[in-house]
């Protein structure tokens, strides 16, 4: 009996595995007019070798598919079970052997199609086991869906759904998991499919059960329920719809991959205005929901059981296009470790409400409008054209991530119900009475009313707190500062710098010995070396000091320093501050790469003062620290926040950083000279004195409107698409507004500021506290700020003010022979009045040493101690030290997070 079944499955479906096996051949021989280059190079096409591959796993998922439903289900439809189960006792033997040939004839079709992917050099031996994988989970869903139907269409549809949340769960979920946990995963699956198959198909069925109950009470057969026959029902007027839609949205994951974020929305909705409109077409195209309320269907249930039925229709589709999208993504393009989806629209922050909005929108819009039109088309294109107008509205809001779920479910939500209160009307024909019509435009106005309200409170839901500062006051002070020369000196003198650079790399060749002893563990050679000029090492000396060997160097910098662009800078620093960078004027592309250029002036000019220092002319030295000093000034002056170093710090404290660790080595070699150090101190003075209001760079960057700082994740359509409607133009303004007003304030207060944005922009006065705006942002999902001059600044100002003290100091000691007994001592004849850390409101620590050690530790960025000690462990008694953290004297030891100077030792000439 076994052989006779084997037999009779061969001769079923034979015709199947050949089809299938014809359409692959076809493929194959088409490749020729598909691929550029013809069939010779179909394999190098990767546009037609992804298409191909898709299409070869799409056949192998068909071809389990359709056995397994075919197998089981076909016996029931055809009549020929109850046959069968007269031949024997019990259905295990002839569902073992049915699952045995089709295996067979899976495995078989497994090999066939991998040996066209060889044939056509298009993958190697990975593709066979996906295939004998893909193909043996389809036929064993494909039993499952044969058992449960008893017929083989549904049969069909349902082994592809399960079939695809399966492949979902497998390839969507676990990702990262170790290989061999995702194998064993397969083979549970598998086998929990086979045991739901067997259970299903082997136990006593309905017509066993109907028999045996006539045998003994002689009931009468009783007729299917009605939810039972509307689901037939919409199954047989819909299936030309099902097989092309389920075979079109697996071919389309394969076909639309490329940007998923934009084809995923499309496609999507395709599906659900397809499906949408499917629930009623039929009725509407042939006028038969009168014979539907003939027969005593109750419209709810038939409202019910068909958009229930189309709706996992559509998210069978759904499913089998990410599937697609999935296996395309993992195992064609081996992209397993990146993700599929961005998330650009992302309602709430939460990526899972996008994949299915757009097919909740097409289908309730397709459902609605289908109620409206007993032409399909008509109602189809009615459909897309306002599912499309109520979704582009919300793309805009979309894209910062703040639109809650529910805000948007409602209006298809509104639909469904008005949908569902038209069914009595329709089943009575007087859907196109004016009472009707008018109660279908009433509910179509209230979703408009929902989608306009909630637009509008996006509009005014951000509190109004108004310009953060004289918009007028300030463009007289940029107008003023414009008239300066000094930025197109500066700019000039920067590229005279470069093309000197790329002069004197040509006339004096490359460096040939390092400046510096190269430690054993250094990774690769210096990079002046590897660039072929000493620009690189000016930040090595910089760092290191002037080196003992500097021949190379020191021609290097008397070549580059005899152009004029030196001058032009000298010049444009003791002029009145400018506009390097206008806040009025765009962003320019070219403003990191200004910043690194600015920063290289000023490391020349640095290394050029330490040259001549160590050539005795420490007068010249200081007139060059000064240039750089004056030279940040002008580049700090009203500059926004694009105007930045390739550290992303603002340009002009990162010069002045560059100026004050020059000066700390120019101390360092100075020795006993009251006169220079005075004019060091003036130097420093004047520069306070002169240095630009920081508030000033917050208002360039709100002027200029640099908004992509504030939302990092917003690309830059999602930033034109908000200047193109005017509520999320008005709410972006007012986030604007209330964020640089906070800001301002917050850069009035003493430091260290607070960093956090929610509390800054509680100090906007806008009515809202700072747990209301953060629980705002954090509905965004994300955002950026920038990084501020205000935050910048005082930790550069304590560092001139600290230095002030630390220059006084060394005077007092050259003049007197001892260091001073406490700050209050250099005051009035070294300092007019004693300068206070900004960043307390104190005085700086000071004491003279007793001997204190300091200990050893890793020196941060920019944190150096200066003096002739600065190097030993231990600071001998009568120096004086100036810290910039209050000092901790216990056991002997200085604190190791302050930032020590110590006053060199002179004795009184």
């Amino acid at each position: 009996m076994i052989a006779s079944l084997a037999w009779k499955e061969y001769r079923e479906q034979r015709g199947i595995w050949l089809a299938i096996a014809l359409l692959a051949g076809l493929l194959a021989l088409n490749m020729g007019l598909l691929a550029r280059g013809g069939f010779a190079e179909a394999h190098n096409d990767v546009f037609v070798r992804e298409i191909v591959i898709g299409v070869l796993y799409s056949l192998m998922v068909a071809q389990g598919v359709v056995y397994g439903a075919q197998a089981l289900a076909n016996e029931k439809e055809s009549g020929s079970l109850g046959f069968l189960d007269a031949l024997s006792s019990q259905r295990y033997p002839l569902w073992h052997t049915k699952l045995v040939v089709g295996s067979f004839f899976t495995l078989v079709q497994g090999l066939v199609l991998f040996g066209l992917i060889l044939a056509l050099q298009m993958g190697n031996w990975t593709h066979l086991f996906s295939l004998m994988v893909v193909g043996l989970l389809a036929l064993c869903w494909g039993m499952v869906g044969g058992a449960l139907c008893a017929s083989v269409f549904p049969a069909i549809l349902t082994g592809i759904v399960l079939a695809a949340a399966n492949l979902a769960i497998l390839f969507i979920v676990p990702v990262v998991i170790v290989p061999i946990v995702r194998e064993v995963a397969l083979i549970a699956v598998a086998v929990v499919a086979l045991i739901i198959s067997k259970q299903s198909y082997c136990a006593t069925d309905h017509d066993r059960r109907l028999r045996q109950a006539q045998l003994q009470g002689g009931n009468r057969q009783r007729r299917p329920k009605s939810w039972q026959t509307l689901v037939w029902l919409a199954a047989k007027q819909g299936r030309w719809i099902l097989c092309i839609g389920l075979g079109m949205s697996f071919l389309a994951g394969f076909v639309m991959y490329r940007a998923p974020d934009f084809s995923w929305p499309v496609v999507t909705l395709i599906i659900g205005l397809t499906c949408g409109t499917a629930v009623f077409a039929p009725e509407q195209a042939g006028e038969q929901e009168r014979f539907l309320g003939a027969q005593r269907f109750p419209p709810g249930r038939l409202w019910l059981v068909k958009t229930a039925f189309w709706i996992l229709v559509a998210a069978g589709m759904t499913a089998l296009l990410g599937v697609a999208m999935l296996l395309r993504h993992d195992l064609a393009l081996n992209l397993s470790l990146q993700p599929l989806f961005y998330h650009i629209f992302s309602p709430d922050g939460y990526p899972g409400l996008f994949p299915a909005m757009w097919v909740i929108y097409g289908f309730c819009f397709g459902q609605f409008c289908s109620l409206l039109s007993r032409n399909v088309v008509v109602a189809g294109v009615l459909g897309a054209g306002t599912s499309v107008g109520f979704l582009a509205l919300w793309l805009p809001s979309l894209f910062f991530r703040d639109v809650m779920g529910w805000q948007i479910l409602t209006i298809p939500l509104l639909l469904l119900v008005g949908t569902r209160s038209s069914m009595w009307i329709w089943y009575s024909g007087r859907v196109f009475t004016r009472r009707h019509i008018v109660g279908l435009v009433c509910c179509m106005l209230l979703a408009v009313m929902w989608l306009g309200g909630n637009l509008w409170y996006r509009a005014v839901e951000i509190p109004d707190v108004g310009e953060p500062f004289d918009l007028q006051t300030f463009e007289t002070k940029l107008n003023q500062a414009a008239q300066s020369q000094a930025p197109a000196l500066i700019r000039r003198g920067t590229r005279a710098m470069i093309e000197e650079r790329s002069n004197v790399k040509a006339k004096l060749g490359r460096p040939t010995k390092p400046l510096f002893p190269i430690a054993p563990n250094a990774e690769g050679f210096p990079h002046y070396l590897a660039d072929g000029d000493y620009m690189a090492g000016c930040w090595d000396v910089l760092y290191q000091g002037w080196p003992a060997e500097s021949d190379e160097l020191g021609r290097w910098l008397d070549a580059m320093f005899a152009g004029e662009w030196a001058q032009d800078i000298r010049e444009a620093a003791a002029m009145p501050l400018g506009l390097i960078a206008d806040p009025r004027d765009p962003p320019r592309s070219s403003a990191l790469q200004d910043g690194i250029d600015f920063r290289d002036v000023g490391a020349l000019f640095v290394a050029r003062a330490l040259q001549l220092e160590s050539r005795g002319d420490y007068s010249g030295a200081l007139k060059n620290l000064e240039t750089v000093l004056g030279f940040s000034r002008q580049l700090w002056n009203c500059a926004p926040t694009s105007l930045r170093d390739s550290r992303w710090q603002s340009i002009g404290t990162s010069v002045e950083w560059i100026a004050l660790r020059g000066l700390d080595r120019w101390l360092a070699k100075i020795g006993p000279r009251p006169e220079l150090l005075r004019q060091a101190l003036k130097a420093l003075q004047h520069h306070e004195k002169e240095v630009p209001d920081p508030l000033d760079n917050i208002k360039a960057d709100y002027l200029q409107g640099d908004t992509a700082s504030l939302y990092w994740h917003v690309s830059k359509l999602g930033l034109e698409l908000v200047n193109a409607c005017p509520w999320e133009r008005e709410r972006q303004s007012r986030f604007f507004r209330a964020f640089y007003s906070g800001q301002l304030r917050l850069a009035k207060w003493p430091p260290p500021h607070s960093r956090w944005p929610h509390e800054t922009l509680a100090l906007a006065d806008g009515g809202w506290t700072a747990e209301q705006w953060h629980q705002f942002m954090m509905a965004r999902g994300g955002y950026g700020l920038p990084q501020f001059w205000a935050y910048d600044f005082p930790p550069y100002l304590r560092q001139i003010r600290v230095r002030q003290v630390y220059i006084a100091l060394m005077v007092y000691q050259a003049e007197e022979g001892h260091a001073a007994a406490k700050l209050e001592d250099l005051v009035p004849r070294y300092l007019s009045n004693l300068p206070l850390d900004p960043w307390t409101g104190q005085s700086y620590s000071y004491k003279v040493s007793q001997g204190e050690k300091i200990p050893e530790i890793e020196t941060k960025d920019g944190y150096v101690r200066v003096g002739e000690n600065s190097e030993s462990e231990q600071i001998p008694p009568g120096h004086g030290v100036l810290c910039l953290e209050p000092i901790s004297w216990s056991y002997g030891h200085l604190d190791h997070e302050a930032w020590y100077f110590v006053v060199p030792a002179w004795m009184k000439k």
